[in-house]
């Protein structure tokens, strides 16, 4: 996807609008080819993030609050 010729609507109502394509191809090849035995999900306190995005938020029971 051109950053260039992205509409302002999709902008707007899509936050991941730049990782779209992304999400998308990883999805479509994991549920493909792994199929895992068990539930398995990442704690959001295990990937530290220091940028700027309105996806984050902030609890107050986490060590580090506002991931």
């Amino acid at each position: 996807m051109d950053n260039k010729t992205v509409d302002a609507k999709v902008k707007k109502n899509d936050s991941f609008w730049q990782l779209r394509p992304l999400v998308v191809s990883l999805n479509t090849r994991f549920a493909k080819y792994y199929t895992p035995t068990q539930h398995i999900s990442v704690d959001e306190i295990t990937t530290p993030q220091k940028g700027r995005h309105r996806a984050k938020q902030y609890n107050k029971d986490k060590p580090d609050k506002w991931l």
